[in-house]
């Protein structure tokens, strides 16, 4: 049986090749986004991690270098 909705999928898909495309650059942009903003997140993360780790606090006076 699913090897039957596996062949029937596929020769819906590429009945139209425009329509294949945009389905599959629709799911390749969604997965980039998706990704970019994990690993971002990922990223300021540590960051923060490792400054945080450095308790350094720097006080300066207003209007002065």
């Amino acid at each position: 049986m699913p090897f039957r909705l596996l062949r029937f999928v596929a020769k819906n898909l590429f009945r139209s090749h425009t329509r294949l495309l945009a389905t599959v650059g629709g799911c390749l942009v969604g997965a980039f986004i998706v990704s970019f903003f994990l690993t971002a997140e990922g990223s300021l993360r540590r960051m923060v991690e490792v400054a945080g780790s450095e308790r350094i606090l720097i006080v300066s006076q207003q209007d002065r270098y």
